[in-house]
């Protein structure tokens, strides 16, 4: 294990209309540039790392897509998925140690542990992913027992859609900085907010002028989302509109939107 030392996270993100993810997507490991890694089976079995060649690049091996993607790190097994939920301007990285095996090829050997976050059950590594089409993260989550440790949530971003609600679930009384997409009208799903998509609650209807009362922006409205229950929030514009929102259930994943453009409403705690 090498010495810690702290190593400040990368503030890479790109941000595009989206639909809900689950947090643990196995089919984004076979969407990573991967290199180097271990030698291709028909097993599961996790396997020693090799050394790649210089130069060396391979694409999604087979034992990527068939198997749960493991890893090992200090005799522990931990499941690693797209960590594309990560805030990456917020974390806060020690120098924790290295992949010794995996059931799969391996971009970056390197691990690092979350400041304040158990690294028996939470590691991440350097790792570009995708999970849709817009969207890519720059690390991976190693996870190597469920259900997360509530100290992840001061690294999620609650406007993702892996965003793990059931360990994070937004909270009442607090206000998050939030973005509507109004370019293509009120009736279409907004968020996510907190893992999960908001409708409005009977919007309002276009001015003379072509514009939402209360609202401001062509396309895009700022403000705040205040949590009331489980199952409703208030929206306060910037301009001063007051919305109400409704969150959506039973929503299947992925969830195709009917707004096309490629914009999303932001959500981040205050």
């Amino acid at each position: 294990m090498t010495a810690r030392q702290p190593v400040k996270g990368r503030g890479i993100r790109l941000r595009a209309r989206r639909a809900i993810v689950a947090l643990l997507v196995a089919s984004a490991v076979s969407a990573c540039g991967l290199h180097g890694g271990v030698s291709e089976e028909d097993d599961c079995d996790l396997k020693p790392l090799a050394p790649a060649p210089t130069g060396f690049s391979i694409g999604p091996q087979r034992v990527a897509a068939l198997c749960a993607a493991e890893v090992e790190v200090d005799g522990r097994t931990y499941s690693i998925s797209c960590g594309r939920f990560l805030d990456e301007d917020k974390l806060l990285l020690d120098e924790y140690g290295i992949i010794s095996r995996a059931n799969g090829p391996v971009d970056d050997p390197a691990v690092y542990a979350l400041r304040g976050v158990d690294p028996l059950q939470v590691l991440v590594s350097r790792a570009t992913c995708q999970v849709d089409d817009f969207t890519t993260g720059a690390f991976w989550v190693l996870v190597s027992a469920f259900p997360l440790p509530t100290s992840i949530c001061q690294y999620a971003d609650p406007s993702d859609g892996g965003y793990p609600g059931d360990a994070c679930p937004l909270q009442a009384g607090r206000t998050y900085t939030a973005a509507l997409v109004i370019g293509c009208g009120l009736d279409v799903p907004q968020g996510p907010f907190g893992g999960d998509l908001w409708m409005i609650a009977d919007p309002p209807a276009l001015n003379a002028e072509g514009r939402y009362p209360g609202l401001g922006g062509e396309n895009t409205d700022f403000g705040q989302i205040e949590l009331v229950d489980q199952d409703h929030a208030i929206y306060r514009s910037e301009v001063g509109g007051v919305l109400e929102l409704r969150r959506m259930a039973d929503v299947p994943a992925p969830t195709p939107f009917a707004c096309p453009k490629p914009a999303l409403g932001t959500l981040g705690s205050d």
